[in-house]
């Protein structure tokens, strides 16, 4: 239940869910130092400040220092402060939305072992907050930026499936596809909806006419979709007076499949595995 994204895991990690609110960043992730904060040095081989370093081929006796009081991290980098913590929730949401982890995971000892080892003093939202703020949140935002997006492009074009999952749900998806000023193709999945109604090609039309209007696409927009050959979707898409195309992977598949489920070429298979 990954939320809409347009390579936003390259344009949108810190200033939407990571928290700099002054202007966008393409670059990544922020670096470990600055997702760590405050940092505390990890010694190599266990060695604190003063020891000597041991070695076979030393006589030297070796002296073990104390540490020094300006050594050891003080009790103020500790501490978490209102911006950081709400950019350390941004951050606990994105890991939850694109990693598709369960919100229930703020309740794991282990993960709240790690967090607390990570950054201490921070202290992790409840479920409830998660599912309620954090996500919405986040959702809110990254729609507007797509949203811009969709906005500024001349022309878009856009893949859609409808497909019954377990338990006997319906869901319908939109995706819609551009390319920027900079000729980028750039991809958005604009809504995964649950899908009540019968999946004729009447009620397919009129659920995608809604996604569209949704997000203030206009038809003339519309450049065309791409789609299986299912009867009832290739229907909804003619009733939509807009251009189809066939989905090149579900062309070949479907005969590939056919060819593969024959009686006959399972014989052949059969007698050229005792061939062998």
């Amino acid at each position: 239940m990954k939320y809409s994204e347009l390579q936003i895991q390259k344009d949108m990690q810190e200033d939407v869910l990571c928290g700099n609110d002054e202007e966008f960043v393409t670059d990544g992730v922020e670096d470990e130092a600055s997702i760590l904060e405050p940092e505390v040095t990890l010694l190599e081989n266990n060695e604190f400040p003063g020891e000597s370093t041991l070695s076979s081929t030393s006589s030297t006796p070796v002296s073990f220092g104390h540490r020094k009081s300006s050594d050891q991290p003080k009790i103020s980098s500790f501490t978490i402060n209102s911006k950081r913590s709400t950019k350390l929730d941004r951050c606990l949401g994105y890991f939850v939305a694109v990693d598709m982890q369960p919100y229930n995971i703020v309740e794991n000892d282990g993960f709240k072992h790690l967090i607390q080892t990570m950054q201490p003093g921070y202290v992790l939202p409840s479920r409830k907050t998660l599912i309620e703020v954090i996500i919405p949140k986040m959702y809110d935002t990254t729609k507007l930026k797509i949203k811009s997006y969709i906005d500024s492009a001349s022309y878009i074009s856009f893949t859609t499936d409808a497909w019954t999952y377990v338990a006997s749900k319906p869901f319908i998806l939109l995706t819609a596809h551009l390319i920027n000023n900079d000729w980028a193709i750039q991809s958005a999945v604009l809504n995964c909806r649950e899908m009540s109604e019968d999946h004729t090609a009447e009620n397919v039309c009129d659920a995608l006419k809604d996604l569209l209007q949704e997000w203030d696409i206009p038809e003339q927009k519309v450049v065309g979709f791409t789609t299986d050959s299912g009867a009832n979707i290739v229907k909804a898409i003619n009733l939509m007076k807009i251009n189809r195309v066939s989905c090149f992977g579900h062309t070949i598949n479907t005969p590939v499949t056919k060819i593969m489920d024959s009686p006959d070429l399972e014989t052949i298979i059969t007698k050229i595995q005792f061939a062998r």
